[in-house]
């Protein structure tokens, strides 16, 4: 998606556009998965969350796939880790936080992936898909989210096999 018009209808092909246009990276968690907070870019007119958190369960990395897993395991050579990967990933994660390019420049949703690029030149790219046990690849949920109340919340979810549903509240 190019340039986002914030005035067209939100679909489930263009709401993560929607939530993360612009948004600025401002913490990430880190326990079963990664989970990355962003305070969004309100749209004028109409209640829109302050801040969500990305939840990733699938796999993902930064920048190209290939170099990667170069940079993986060129990391963590002989340190015996169990995922080699997350010590990297939260490394990449911390030194984007503190970069001044950590805004959002451009979100592209794919049928195999999300991809996620910011001001700084650095890219994220999770799959919209897993081949293990987990609830979902990833989730978009608003930040203060209420199981009780899912209705009153945004919220975009794909799937293990890439289907996305998602919940735009009422104004």
């Amino acid at each position: 998606m190019g340039v986002l018009d914030r005035n067209m209808q939100i679909n489930k092909h263009n709401i993560v556009n929607f939530l993360l246009d612009k948004a600025g990276f401002s913490s990430f968690r880190f326990d079963c998965n990664f989970s990355l907070i962003f305070q969004c870019n309100p749209i004028k007119n109409r209640k829109f969350p302050f801040s969500v958190r990305l939840s990733i369960e699938g796999d993902w990395w930064f920048g190209d796939e290939d170099e990667w897993k170069r940079i993986v395991e060129e990391m963590t050579a002989g340190q015996g880790y169990a995922q080699p990967d997350e010590p990297v990933l939260a490394f990449k994660l911390a030194a984007l936080r503190w970069s001044d390019g950590s805004n959002i420049q451009r979100v592209n949703l794919s049928e195999n992936k999300l991809f996620i690029s910011f001001d700084s030149g650095e890219t994220i790219s999770i799959l919209n898909y897993a081949d293990y046990d987990c609830e979902c690849a990833w989730e978009i949920v608003e930040c203060g989210y209420n199981d009780d109340k899912p209705d009153d919340y945004w919220w975009v979810s794909c799937d293990t096999s890439g289907n996305i549903d998602y919940n735009i509240p009422l104004d």
